[in-house]
C-alpha cells in the first residue's frame, strides 16, 4: 500500500529510541512517494499530545529532530514555534488541515 508524503497514517512506533513512547501514534509521513513505493521503510514525524496538556484547549505538538511546534486546532492557530521555518510551519498547518478529523479523534482517545 501506497503512503503518500504528508498524509497522517497510524504508526507503531514500537520498538523505539530515546524518548518517544512505544505505541500507535498518528505521524506525518515525510519521505517523498517515489521512495516510498520502492523501500519498505518511510520516515515519519509523530503527532503528539502531553497528558498534562489535556486541560488546555485542543491541540497538537509536532517534533521533528530538535525542533518542535504547537499549533491549536480550534480554529488552527499556531501557538509555539521552536526551531521550524516559516515554510515548514506552513506545510505543518496544510497537513493539520488536511487530517484535523483524524487528529481530533487521536486527541479525544488520548485526553478522553
Amino acid at each position: 500500500m501506497l503512503q503518500a508524503k504528508f498524509s497522517v497514517k497510524d504508526v507503531n512506533l514500537d520498538p523505539t529510541l530515546g524518548s518517544d513512547t512505544g505505541k500507535i501514534r498518528p505521524c506525518i509521513i515525510v519521505t517523498n512517494d517515489v521512495y516510498n513505493q520502492r523501500v519498505p521503510v518511510i520516515q515519519v514525524v509523530p503527532i503528539f499530545f502531553y497528558s498534562f496538556d489535556c486541560n488546555e484547549p485542543i491541540h497538537v505538538h509536532v517534533r521533528r529532530e530538535k525542533m518542535v511546534c504547537k499549533f491549536w486546532l480550534d480554529p488552527i492557530t499556531l501557538c509555539e514555534n521552536h526551531g521550524f521555518t516559516p515554510k515548514e510551519l506552513n506545510r505543518i498547518r496544510r497537513i493539520i488541515q488536511i487530517n484535523v478529523d483524524k487528529i481530533f479523534e487521536a486527541w479525544h482517545e488520548h485526553c478522553g
